[in-house]
C-alpha cells in the first residue's frame, strides 16, 4: 500500500482537472536520486523528513501556480545545481537558520522544512525582511501539500 496514497491521488485529480500530465508540471526523476538526497543531507547537515524525500524521489521538483516546490531536477547530477540546494544556500547567506530547508518561494517569505528532530519536519515560513520571523504553517510536508492540492480540487 502506498504510504502517501492521499497525496498521490489528489495530485492525479488536480492534473486530471487541469488537463495536464504529471511530467508536464514536475521535473520527474529519470533515475533513482537517493544519492543526491544523501548528498544534500550531508552538505547541509540536516535529515530530511520521509514525506519530502518521497516527493523528491517520485516527483523531483516543480508544480503549478498554487504549489511549486524546489527539489532535485532530473538532469542534475550534482546536488549543488538543484533548486533546493541553490535556494537553501542563498537564504542561509541571508541569515536563515541552518535547520531550515527552502522548499518554496512566496514573495517576501520563503516556505521551509524545519529539520530539527523535535519539530519532525514542520513547515514554516521565514523572512529576512521581517527580522527572521518564523511562522508555523503545517505539521509536515504531506499535510501542507495536501492542503494546497485540496484548494485545487
Amino acid at each position: 500500500m502506498d504510504t502517501y496514497k492521499r497525496f498521490s491521488d489528489l495530485l492525479e485529480q488536480v492534473c486530471l482537472d487541469e488537463g495536464v500530465e504529471l511530467n508536464e508540471i514536475f521535473d520527474m526523476p529519470q533515475k533513482d536520486n537517493t544519492n543526491l538526497i544523501l548528498q544534500f543531507e550531508k552538505k547541509f547537515e540536516v535529515k530530511l523528513p520521509e514525506d519530502y524525500k518521497f516527493f523528491l524521489l517520485k516527483y523531483g521538483s516543480g508544480g503549478m501556480e498554487n504549489f511549486d516546490y524546489f527539489g532535485i531536477e532530473s538532469k542534475k547530477c550534482n546536488i549543488d545545481m538543484c533548486t533546493v540546494s541553490l535556494m537553501t544556500s542563498e537564504y542561509r547567506k541571508k541569515g536563515m537558520p541552518n535547520n531550515l530547508v527552502v522548499i518554496e518561494y512566496d514573495g517576501d517569505y520563503i516556505t521551509c522544512i524545519d529539520t530539527l528532530k523535535e519539530n519532525k519536519g514542520q513547515i514554516v515560513t521565514w523572512s529576512w525582511l521581517d527580522n527572521g520571523k518564523i511562522v508555523e504553517k503545517a505539521d509536515n510536508f504531506e499535510e501542507y501539500f495536501i492542503e494546497k492540492l485540496e484548494d485545487y480540487v
